[in-house]
């Protein structure tokens, strides 16, 4: 599920009666994604407790393990994560934050409110003493298809040609620019849209994105210097 695309994943660890802490499935919800955050459907997630209700599941072995991906950036939990295991999970007698991030790391944090309460990171191992099916990785790669769903693309129109007429002294004075046709049916606010998952970064993942980014604008400005009077 990690690997599907860029864009984060999530959904519920399923374990075994009397051995909550063995997760032997993971099943997806309803839900939008971004390279940021997850945002589970209300009426998917209902739909998913009743089906685990009806089979007989308690609430210990579907409703406690909360699993996500970071396919890109670090491992850790970002402050939408802090606030979702808070908000979401705050009130169980127990509950499990993990995520698995690219390279295979992973984070995983046991909160529990019995007696003081409190938080204790535990560690994770595939325990391959247990007996486990074939794969189903068509099966896998459906329920993908059949959940996860990513908001409308937000697009700019960017120049292709910058035309600046200068005066008589080499000073510019005016022009115009040509651009790239663009969908009109996308709202096009890329600004806001990378501002918003800027803000949900974590202070880790936010530092390593700039440095990446201002590594892409001496490429784009080298790009750009090539079309005419437009630099970045």
């Amino acid at each position: 599920m990690r690997d599907q695309s860029k864009n984060e994943v999530g959904g519920f660890g399923i374990t075994e009666a009397g051995d909550e802490m063995l997760v032997t499935d993971f099943i997806l919800v309803k839900q939008t994604v971004s390279c940021a955050s997850v945002e589970f459907d209300d009426e998917s997630v209902a739909d998913f407790f009743e089906d685990m209700v009806d089979e007989e599941l308690s609430p210990n072995q579907f409703a406690r393990i909360w699993i996500h991906t970071h396919p890109v950036g670090i491992h850790t939990p970002s402050c939408t994560d802090e606030e979702t295991f808070a908000n979401v999970f705050g009130r169980c007698d127990w509950a499990i934050m993990f995520i698995l991030a690219k390279d295979d790391a992973t984070y995983c944090r046991l909160r529990f409110n019995s007696g003081p309460g409190g938080h204790l990171n535990v560690p994770v191992q595939i325990d391959f003493s247990e007996p486990f099916g074939q794969s189903q990785e068509y099966a896998w790669k459906e329920e993908y298809k059949d959940n996860v769903s990513e908001p409308p693309k937000k697009v700019w129109a960017m120049p292709t040609k910058v035309f600046s007429p200068v005066d008589n002294q080499g000073i510019a004075i005016g022009g115009y620019q040509e651009y790239l046709p663009y969908n009109q049916d996308l709202p096009v606010d890329l600004e806001s849209d990378i501002m918003f998952d800027l803000e949900n970064m974590g202070l880790l993942e936010r530092i390593l994105f700039v440095e990446g980014l201002t590594e892409k604008l001496v490429e784009w400005n080298a790009e750009y210097a090539n079309l005419g009077d437009i630099a970045i």
